[in-house]
């Protein structure tokens, strides 16, 4: 760990460090583009990619948002990496300046999350992936192939991440912090796709609601 302050500094610092929206800044001031207002409005790489169509951009934007969960995870602990990634998904400044407390979740954090688990559990990263292929066939099968389009994939990538946590937790025994680290990323990434998951159930059992006349 770094320094001697109080362990709680450093989660604090990692959240704001999380909460600095890359993907947001970059875009915008390269090519003047407000990633809100284009495709799904998450503020992340994959977004920042399909907004300006410049894989450098999106490059750059997911290895800094990537750093999001490895640099405090790595340097502090894995509870700080959670920080992290929960900064990019709720980010203080986006919240504040730019939708003026009128939006709660601001990405979806997947590159902040391998970062994390790059660092306290890569193995869950094989693992997840391997469950959302899985899921992903069971569930709507000709997506598959549509997997790196926005908007596909987020009821299956939350039921991935759970079932890795799950299969982690239950064999390869973690310790008390790392699996604590592991739950609390679990219910921080479902809360953030919630509204989507939402979106996407209605879809999937044909529950549109019909317009008015």
């Amino acid at each position: 760990m770094l320094g001697d302050m109080p362990v709680y500094v450093y989660y604090i610092l990692a959240y704001f460090f999380g909460s600095i929206p890359f993907s947001y800044i970059i875009p915008k001031w390269l090519k003047g583009v407000d990633v809100t207002k284009k495709y799904d409005t998450n503020v992340g790489a994959s977004n920042a990619y399909y907004s300006t169509r410049s894989r450098p951009i999106a490059i750059t934007c997911f290895i800094l948002d990537f750093m999001k969960g490895f640099l405090p995870a790595y340097f502090v602990d894995p509870l700080a990496g959670v920080f992290g990634v929960m900064g990019h998904q709720y980010s203080i400044f986006m919240i504040a300046f730019k939708f003026k407390f009128r939006k709660a979740v601001i990405g979806l954090g997947m590159a902040a999350t391998f970062g994390l688990l790059a660092v306290i559990a890569p193995v869950m990263i094989l693992i997840s992936l391997l469950a959302f292929i899985i899921i992903m066939l069971l569930m709507s099968p000709m997506n598959l192939f549509k997997w790196y389009e926005v908007e596909v994939g987020n009821i299956e990538t939350v039921f991935a991440m759970g079932v890795a946590a799950l299969i982690y937790v239950m064999f390869f025994n973690p310790d008390a912090l790392t699996a604590r680290a592991i739950l609390l990323l679990v219910i921080s990434t479902t809360v953030a796709y919630s509204r989507r998951i939402r979106l996407q159930l209605i879809d999937f059992l044909g529950l549109k609601k019909k317009k008015r006349r």
